[in-house]
């Protein structure tokens, strides 16, 4: 009883692994030079296979935003924690919004109502990092961007 059990599971299994190995072939095909029309007739198999992947539906990415203050004694920037009005905070943003509006949006987060316990807005120059510090000047949209943690530099 127990071999013809197995025997069903291993069916199922390969059975898997046979459509996923023809679907990789049918997309290795179509994206050479020569492809042709196959191309779209790839692309809806795509999108049938996505269409119960609900955050590749959605329009909108979660992104986590701090805040890094230039420390004048320490000549560095350091994190701005929670009791300072910093800490790290997640934000549903729309995949076509570019780091601007991510700035935009860690400036309203920070300084609510143009203050913040550091001072007003007025007194600081911002700009956008990534998560390991790095100044990010990017053209993308948040939807290209795998990176998904950015910080608010001011000084």
């Amino acid at each position: 009883m127990t071999a013809s059990i197995t025997e069903t599971r291993k069916d199922k299994i390969l059975k898997s692994l046979r459509k996923k190995l023809l679907f990789r072939r049918a997309t290795h095909t179509s994206e050479g030079p020569d492809s042709g029309g196959e191309s779209s007739v790839i692309t809806k198999v795509r999108r049938g296979i996505l269409a119960g992947n609900k955050n590749a539906n959605k329009g909108s990415r979660k992104i986590e935003i701090g805040w890094l203050n230039f420390d004048t004694s320490n000549q560095m920037c350091r994190q701005v924690r929670k009791k300072r009005g910093g800490s790290t905070r997640r934000v549903d943003i729309c995949k076509e919004s570019t780091i601007k509006e991510v700035e935009a949006v860690a400036k309203s987060l920070f300084f609510p109502n143009g203050t913040s316990p550091n001072g007003p807005i007025e007194n600081f120059d911002f700009e956008i990092r990534d998560f390991s510090g790095e100044k990010t000047e990017c053209k993308e949209t948040i939807g290209e961007i795998n990176i998904l943690r950015f910080y608010l530099a001011s000084k």
